[in-house]
């Protein structure tokens, strides 16, 4: 029991120590209650997959969500696994077992990853979750890209080929918007060793794409008198940044640029030929398509 203070005497002497003093009783109490708390959380971490189960059953009650067993059947078709969806969503992997259960909606950040894991666009991808079953929903017009032209080397940008067979091509699997997609033909060699004459090349707008100005980017520049070019960002064993062509030999019709990411906080190239800046940067190469024609047998 706890010790009355030596001026108190009886009653009112304990019913002092009790209110103004924290003794062995008190301190007994206090460890009664952690080791009550610690065993509560023991509790109910144990039991936190079994509520969240019932959870997840009982939301697919109310929102009628229906199970979606046929993406294992889409992704066996394209050779992935369960674990390739769970580290291309960033989520852990009973969460895509949740989702083909039914259990578990695909949020709206994942909707583009998983639509290129399956080969669809996202609208199919939409229709399916939501009937249970794979659908095909055909791109409308607002999903497509126009072919804006022919690049070439020197900058002039030609007409499309007349005998291309299309004159807009469907929006990338990963693109959730076309705005700030520019599609054009490869229409010489000045880039053969990454893009073949004849490829369809589909640049994005740094501004409103992930498509970051790195060495080694392909980018679509704007060098002046309406004309437009690719070339790749290159930095030198000397630290110096270029923008180079990349024919399989070279040719002098194809120029290099100096490229520097400061603005105009760099003076001009001087003797080195003009300098571009990110300003000229229309958008970076993120895509290319190349039709493959079988070489005739020799």
């Amino acid at each position: 029991p706890c010790r009355p203070p030596e001026s108190g005497k009886g009653e009112w002497g304990r019913l002092r120590c009790n209110r103004q003093h924290t003794g062995p009783c008190c301190g007994s109490l206090i460890n009664i209650m952690a080791i009550i708390i610690t065993l509560f959380v023991i509790y109910f971490k144990h039991h936190l997959k079994k509520v969240r189960d019932i959870f997840y059953i009982f939301r697919n009650i109310v929102l009628d969500m229906p199970k979606q067993d046929w993406i294992r059947a889409a992704l066996k078709d394209r050779g992935f696994k369960l674990k390739d969806v769970a580290e291309t969503l960033k989520i852990p992997a009973p969460r895509v077992t949740d989702i083909l259960k039914g259990a578990r909606g695909v949020q709206s950040h994942e909707v583009m990853p998983l639509a290129k894991m399956l080969g669809m666009n996202a609208p199919s991808l939409l229709e399916s979750l939501k009937v249970g079953e794979r659908r095909a929903i055909q791109s409308t017009e607002a999903d497509r890209l126009p072919v804006l032209g022919c690049l070439s080397g020197g900058g002039l940008v030609a007409p499309a080929p007349t005998d291309l067979g299309f004159d807009s091509v469907p929006l990338p699997p990963d693109a959730a918007t076309g705005e700030g997609l520019y599609c054009f033909v490869m229409g010489d060699g000045s880039m053969a060793r990454e893009i073949p004459a004849g490829s369809l090349v589909i640049a994005a707008d740094p501004k409103q794409h992930y498509a970051p100005i790195v060495p080694g980017s392909l980018l679509l520049l704007d060098i002046g008198d309406s004309k437009k070019t690719l070339r790749q960002y290159t930095k030198t064993d000397s630290g110096e940044d270029w923008l180079v062509p990349l024919p399989e030999t070279p040719n002098p019709d194809f120029a290099s640029w100096r490229f520097s990411l400061l603005s105009d906080l760099m003076p001009t190239g001087g003797d080195s030929g003009p300098m571009l800046r990110p300003d000229d940067v229309i958008a970076t190469v993120m895509w290319v398509h190349q039709r493959r024609t079988p070489k005739p047998a020799t």
